[in-house]
């Protein structure tokens, strides 16, 4: 039989960092997600090593099927990744080193496949056909490829600007050109 190990529990988090965790999860429910997901967010934010499913129950007060099924929905967005611990068969999850860029790298492919839905209604609709429906089609097609366009900049500027701060925890000095004047 396998000990478990329990890495974090509610009493251990500070006052402080509780509020955070909640403030969090109040923060994403304006975009859809639940609290409970935004929550484990939270979580994953502030605590330094990989968690199980039971150790997110337990430190947020919560059922373990409820962790479940709202850490399912945050990982498919690139929030957490989830990872495996030598002889140790249960899952853990942690939060990822870069969910910003791969939030920004899920919305150029939604982007891309609501696009495809777009090529696609255009392709079966004559040319003659409904001008109505060809203009919202043509619409989301150019929305969908501005879309890409954008977000594709946004990547790369989050990378330099992510490797710039890096850089300056290096060398701190890398940063700050004032001295170069």
């Amino acid at each position: 039989m396998q000990e478990v190990v329990v890495l974090i529990d509610e009493k251990s988090l500070s006052p402080e960092i509780q509020r955070l965790i909640e403030t969090i999860g109040g923060y994403f429910t304006q975009f859809g997600l639940s609290r409970i997901a935004g929550r484990l967010l939270g979580l994953a934010m502030v605590v330094d090593r990989p968690l199980t499913l039971d150790d997110m129950a337990l430190a947020l007060g919560v059922s373990r099927a409820s962790v479940s099924t709202n850490i399912r929905m945050i990982k498919a967005v690139g929030f957490v990744d989830q990872v495996t611990m030598p002889n140790d068969r249960r899952d853990y999850y942690q939060f990822s080193a870069d969910p910003w860029e791969a939030r920004l790298r899920s919305n150029i492919v939604s982007s891309d496949m609501f696009g495809s839905l777009a090529r696609r209604g255009l392709a079966v609709i004559a040319e003659e056909q409904d001008g109505f429906v060809r203009s919202h089609l043509e619409d989301m097609l150019d929305f969908c490829e501005f879309m890409i366009e954008e977000e594709r900049d946004k990547l790369r500027r989050w990378r330099e600007r992510r490797a710039q701060r890096l850089a300056a925890r290096v060398d701190p000095g890398a940063g700050n050109h004032e001295s170069d004047h």
